[in-house]
This record gives C-alpha cells, structure tokens and sequence, in this order.
C-alpha cells in the first residue's frame, strides 16, 4: 500500500482503496530500566535471534543517564515482532524484551 498516496488523497477528500495486502500479526515491547547510569547492556544478539523479531534497538549505550519512567523519554530501546497472528507476536516481542538486561547504577 502506498501511505503517501493514501494520505494525498484523504487530504483531497477522496477516498484511496485499501486493501490488506498481509494477515500477521505484530508487536512492539519497549525497553526500560531503573534510572541512573548504565553500566552494562546484554542479551542483545540472543533477542535478535528470537523467532519473528524484526527489529531491536537500544536508544542509549553504556555511560548513559536513565530518567524515571513518566513519559516516553524514560524509554531505553524497543523490540517489534512479527508473527503468523497477534497473540504469537507478543509472545516473541515478550521473549525478546525478557532477553535484554540494562544494568543501572546510582
């Protein structure tokens, strides 16, 4: 599907075709870890290596200040799966997300 043309012709008050071109299910687990300094990051290349993940990212590296988490700046990184139906998804973003550990210290 084409979203710019999508979004192009909504603005002109068309109404674009579209159609599901996919049947999978997907997940998005974020990363997050107690505020202070990280002092290690692991389980990176093992998350990767999860079934259906298509994407881990770590925001922030070794050294880096955590905040608390109030908002999405508190964030550390993210892992999205993509799999045969939601419910196998979330299973293998939670197995990804269970796989990283962010060590913080104060």
């Amino acid at each position: 599907m084409d979203m710019v043309k999508a979004a192009i012709l909504l603005a002109l008050g068309e109404k674009p075709l579209i159609r599901s071109t996919c049947r999978k299910g997907a997940a998005i687990r974020f990363l997050c870890a107690e505020p202070g300094t990280i002092n290690s990051i692991d389980g990176i290349d093992s998350s990767k290596r999860v079934s259906g993940i298509c994407e881990v990212d770590v925001y922030k590296k070794v050294g880096d200040t955590v905040m608390p988490l109030i908002d999405a700046s508190g964030r550390v990184g993210h892992v999205i799966s993509v799999a045969k139906n939601v419910k196998s998804a979330i299973i293998c973003a939670e197995q990804a997300q269970e796989n990283i550990f962010i060590d913080t210290i104060i």
